[in-house]
């Protein structure tokens, strides 16, 4: 294991991209263009569109909806890779005075899928985390005994965490829980590293916090947003079915029971949970893909998100994963996977004491997000309008949730913290729900 001291002898997992002078002279001449999209997109929005989104909302919508059309693929790659993953938690945890430490786990941890497969070497390299310990530092006032959050962050499997956006919505997840702990994945991007090398990195680091740490599985918390959301189920999914790409991953059971102990909770923050269908002629969810709902949701939202049907064939093409397997894509192969997720959810043996998926109803993932929820985690269902009223007492007995955000779009608590907006419905569901589920006792009084 290394440690942040020795960061000047450690190989970083993710490199930044490089673009040609002539493609940076590009980009800055498509600057004005980029200004005038946004601001055009915006008005839009704010006098013609009536989504209840506030105007920062709005403003932070039309920039990634201006970015889409105004910027060409590997010069916008560009702009949201310039900064590495641990560059930014770490930038970030300096500026804000946070104790951080980074620890690289040995090679062996990845290195031995490679051998246990009959295909080409993985060549996964180990995972890096980021243990924040906000005891330590002015973040947020931790819970003695609060649990420890595992956060696996969104961008399609090949964009890195962005500070302004995910930092702060770590920090409010982190916050509502009383966390003692935070750990942050830095997982290699594809398409350098395609998959399965995010979902073997995920798995690592669980068994990194259960076996090395010694963290019991009832204080340990997973979440995810988008594509971090896929990875906290593809990990779950391995507890019952071990993919083939690396070593079975089993909860420690307690000294008392011969009964596996469970995660605290999961939370998954809008999940990218299935492949776009690759035609409109699609199976229905008898044929085993919610194909038909998956539809509707990309045509009708299209306009609406800021991510469409082409981005995400791209960064499924980048991701390089088949769309029938349950672990990269969790909504796959419904009537193989219900014994999974049964495994995982169901009353028999449930691996997760507490499960929250949220979407907002205007993203292109909303009827692949409600799929999931309702065949596989068999969520109750809980619809937030603006103007909604929302207090912990509510989620009593809702152990298992899908919260519908009116309005709001693809990770939306990302977008909100970006801008410094306060009142977005999709975190305010998270904060309530996290509160009453996943706190302890001594966070709530």
């Amino acid at each position: 294991m290394k440690t942040s001291s020795e960061s000047d002898k450690m190989v970083q997992t993710a490199k930044v991209l490089r673009i040609t002078p002539l493609e940076k002279a590009l980009y800055y001449v498509l600057l004005p263009l980029l200004a005038f999209r946004t601001l055009l997109t915006f008005f839009f929005l704010v006098l013609l569109d009536s989504s209840p989104l506030h105007w920062r909302q709005k403003l932070a919508l039309a920039l990634l909806q201006a970015q889409r059309k105004a910027l060409p693929r590997r010069i916008l790659r560009w702009t949201t890779n310039r900064t590495t993953t641990g560059q930014a938690v770490e930038g970030y945890c300096v500026s804000h005075r946070i104790a951080h430490e980074t620890v690289r786990l040995d090679a062996s941890s990845t290195g031995g899928a490679a051998a246990r497969t009959s295909t080409k070497a993985l060549n996964i390299p180990p995972p890096i985390l980021h243990l924040l310990n906000p005891a330590d530092s002015d973040w947020y006032p931790p819970a003695p005994n609060g649990p420890v959050l595992v956060y696996f962050h969104g961008g399609g499997y090949v964009n890195p965490l962005r500070a302004p956006g995910h930092m702060p919505l770590i920090r409010r997840c982190g916050a509502a829980c009383g966390a003692r702990r935070i750990i942050i994945l830095e997982y290699s991007l594809a398409p350098e590293h395609p998959y399965p090398a995010q979902l073997v990195q995920c798995i690592e680091t669980v068994r990194y916090v259960l076996h090395t740490l010694s963290v019991p599985p009832g204080d340990i918390i997973l979440a995810g947003d988008s594509a971090g959301g896929q990875l906290v189920g593809g990990v779950l999914a391995h507890l019952v079915r071990p993919c083939p790409f690396a070593l079975p991953l089993e909860l420690p059971t307690t000294a008392t029971s011969s009964i596996s102990s469970k995660f605290r909770a999961a939370v998954m923050i809008s999940p990218f949970v299935r492949f776009p269908p690759p035609s409109p002629e699609v199976e229905g969810p008898d044929g085993g893909v919610p194909g038909s709902a998956s539809a509707s949701s990309y045509e009708l939202n299209a306009s609406r998100d800021y991510l469409t049907r082409e981005q995400v064939d791209r960064f499924m093409e980048d991701f390089g994963a088949e769309g029938t397997e349950i672990y990269a894509n969790l909504s796959a192969q419904a009537a193989a996977a219900e014994p999974v997720w049964a495994g995982v959810f169901g009353p028999e043996r449930r691996l997760v004491e507490k499960v929250l998926v949220t979407v907002g109803t205007a993203e292109v993932f909303l009827d692949c997000c409600r799929f999931f929820a309702d065949n596989c985690v068999k969520a109750d269902v809980w619809r937030i309008e603006k103007g909604s009223m929302i207090d912990e007492k509510l989620f009593e007995g809702k152990d298992y949730m899908l919260i519908e955000c009116e309005g709001e779009v693809h990770v939306q608590p990302a977008l909100d913290c970006a801008v410094m907006y306060e009142g977005g419905l999709m975190m305010k569901g998270i904060m309530g729900w996290m509160t009453a589920h996943c706190a302890t006792m001594e966070n709530l009084r």
